[in-house]
């Protein structure tokens, strides 16, 4: 739970997704992460959607959960990163499109 109470909450919409490995016990370690940083105040049911801009055999598990923190948007961002980088999402040069452990996007703040 987030202990910073002196410092003025945001309500944060972000969306997770995954199309490789154990996707739905990749989100609960995400959430896990998160909820040390933030409060959960609603999350989406599990849907599933087809790659965009490039082939895979994988279709993607998306989940879209609000937060409410107290991190500026640069903070949430590098916890973010670190959260997908714990997952074993790794950014390969220029590649764009590509499958993926986890992918958390910050969709409104």
């Amino acid at each position: 739970m987030n202990n910073q109470t002196n410092k003025s909450n945001h309500k944060v919409a972000l969306s997770l997704g995954g199309n490789i490995g154990d996707i739905i016990q990749t989100f609960e370690k995400a959430l896990n992460e998160l909820s040390k940083y933030s409060n959960l105040v609603s999350c989406s049911s599990d849907y599933l959607s087809k790659p965009w801009g490039y082939n895979s055999l994988n279709d993607f598990t998306n989940r879209c959960v609000v937060v409410d923190t107290s991190m500026a948007p640069p903070e949430l961002l590098f916890r973010i990163l670190e959260i997908e980088k714990s997952a074993g999402r790794y950014r390969y040069g220029e590649k764009r499109y590509e499958n993926r452990t986890l992918d958390i996007d910050i969709l409104l703040y």
